[in-house]
């Protein structure tokens, strides 16, 4: 089970990820390292994107490490606004 880390004060955004802070009770490895993320009893801080699920240590984050792929669905749920369509002239 996870459950948010009690000092959230927020989103982490880095390359497109909207990381939230989480601890993590059940199997999971990081995605910029390979190693657990989990531990029954006393689990490492970690981040999880809200919008494309990857996870890493947050220690990862702190140490502005570049391991980490961009995310992928950054711009496919429409995160960065579409700019307005210029206006029409009508037919007269």
């Amino acid at each position: 089970m996870q459950k948010p880390c009690a000092e959230k004060s927020g989103f982490i955004y880095h390359k497109g990820h909207e990381f939230i802070p989480l601890f993590y009770h059940f199997p999971a490895n990081c995605e910029a390292c390979t190693k657990p993320l989990w531990n029954m009893f006393k689990p490492p801080l970690a981040l999880e994107c809200q919008r494309c699920q990857i996870k890493c240590h947050k220690e990862h984050m702190d140490k502005k490490e570049e391991s980490l792929r961009p995310c992928g669905n950054y711009l496919q749920k429409g995160s960065v606004p579409k700019p307005p369509n210029p206006p029409t002239l009508a037919a007269f």
